[in-house]
């Protein structure tokens, strides 16, 4: 008794429950659901099983279109020049290298500025110990306009034996010429070793976004919110290699070590395309998707949400120690991030978010599954019936007859003699005899 006074509880802890239980409660059906419900599940279960394999755990979903295919290489001696440290620079076959030692670092900028486009490049990290060595491939016009300047940061923080590179975002929007830093940080652990071979960094600006791509997978987008929080002005493009031991790996904890130098980083495959400062109004935007109009596909937006939840170790947003006054575009972001998540259920992760969709569609599949039930016992008699018609055979549709109730006498009211009734027979009685009763 206790266990049916808590049954309309548990029906009503979730819709899939009770749905699932009002169908499974229904006998007639139930051969049917059984295996119309296993059917169903054989996806589910093998999709989950793709999802939980070590293997897809470590490295990220495709996002099923490539931007960096729409652009044509541009060798260094016709898009760069040398910025500084020229002797610490060398070109090999379309393959930059610069490095750092003791003595200085080096850096390199496009010939001309841009105020929107697609700017990658291929780059392959120095190993080993490189704590406080920053590789840097970045936006900035600094030039023009010093200490009230705009930059889009891709930064490679060194680090120490067996710990990983940290890849770090960053915007600025006009600078510090105040003194005061306002940087929009986002750092991530790649889930491979960029020391070992070419990776493909990009940065997709345009008037509407900011898109960080590694190897074609968006990690991060930063919208434009507001004029004040946004770069605007056109900038050039930039690489390096420097000492930034003040402050590059874990806030100055570890620097640079010249007892290992030189430090060296090498740069290849750069693609560049986009409007530059002098295009006319009409020049068409990159875009990280197919979709002219910006923004990511669906499959972008979950491999990016993917990386977000599974490599990124830091979001400025997320910093209790920093004054989210000067960063109103992290006003309410957990709110929209929500909401953006593909059903709405509130989980950060949009695939965790679209599994959980397909649990709750596999307990409700049986839901949708009962007319069909229902009504084949219909579709396999129309069936037999034009079959038998077909040979001009006579086809008799079967008959469910209900099972007769057993008479019940009244109890109340009538005395057992007065309800007491003889019983019919069940030898049929011959025309022309009669029954005589004896005494």
């Amino acid at each position: 008794m206790h266990f049916l006074r808590t049954v309309p509880l548990l029906f009503t802890l979730s819709p899939c429950i009770y749905n699932c239980s009002i169908i499974l409660l229904s006998a007639y059906t139930l051969p049917y659901l059984l295996v119309f419900s296993f059917m169903a599940l054989i996806p589910l279960l093998a999709l989950l099983f793709f999802m939980a394999s070590p293997s897809n755990a470590y490295w990220p979903p495709s996002p099923s279109y490539r931007p960096s295919s729409k652009f044509r290489p541009v060798k260094f001696y016709k898009g760069f020049r040398n910025l500084w440290g020229p002797q610490h620079q060398s070109i090999d076959q379309n393959a930059l290298t610069i490095w750092l030692d003791r003595t200085s670092g080096s850096g390199f900028k496009s010939v001309r500025p841009f105020r929107s486009g697609y700017f990658g490049a291929s780059i392959k990290l120095h190993p080993g110990y490189t704590a406080g060595v920053i590789t840097a491939f970045y936006l900035s016009n600094n030039e023009a306009h010093p200490g009230f300047h705009d930059e889009v940061d891709i930064e490679f923080l060194g680090t120490t034996f067996g710990k990983p590179y940290t890849l770090q975002t960053n915007v600025y929007i006009r600078g510090s010429g105040d003194g005061t830093i306002i940087g929009r940080e986002m750092k991530f652990h790649l889930w491979f070793d960029p020391t070992q071979n070419f990776h493909h960094y990009a940065i997709l600006w345009s008037p509407k976004e900011i898109i960080f791509l590694v190897d074609d997978i968006p990690i991060r987008r930063y919208p434009r919110k507001s004029a004040e929080t946004f770069p605007l002005r056109p900038m050039w493009l930039y690489g390096s290699i420097w000492d930034a031991s003040s402050w590059a790996t874990e806030d100055g904890k570890y620097k640079a070590d010249y007892r290992y130098q030189p430090f060296v980083a090498r740069y290849t495959n750069f693609k560049v395309g986009g409007c530059s400062a002098y295009a006319s109004r009409w020049c068409r935007l990159a875009s990280a998707s197919p979709y002219r109009s910006g923004g990511l596909t669906r499959r972008q937006y979950w491999t990016m949400r993917w990386v977000q939840k599974y490599h990124m170790v830091y979001n400025y947003c997320q910093d209790p120690k920093r004054d989210h006054r000067l960063t109103p575009e992290c006003w309410g972001l957990s709110f929209q991030t929500n909401l953006s998540a593909i059903g709405n259920c509130g989980v950060e992760s949009v695939l965790d978010c679209s599994v959980l969709n397909m649990v709750c569609l596999a307990c409700l599949l049986p839901l949708f599954l009962v007319p069909i039930v229902n009504i084949l016992p219909l579709l396999f008699d129309i069936i037999m019936g034009k079959i038998y018609r077909v040979f001009g055979w006579e086809y008799r549709k079967p008959e469910r007859v209900p099972p007769a109730c057993p008479y019940k006498p009244p109890t109340t009211g009538v005395s057992k003699a007065e309800a007491y009734v003889e019983p019919i027979s069940a030898d049929p009685v011959k025309p022309g005899t009669v029954d005589v009763k004896k005494d």
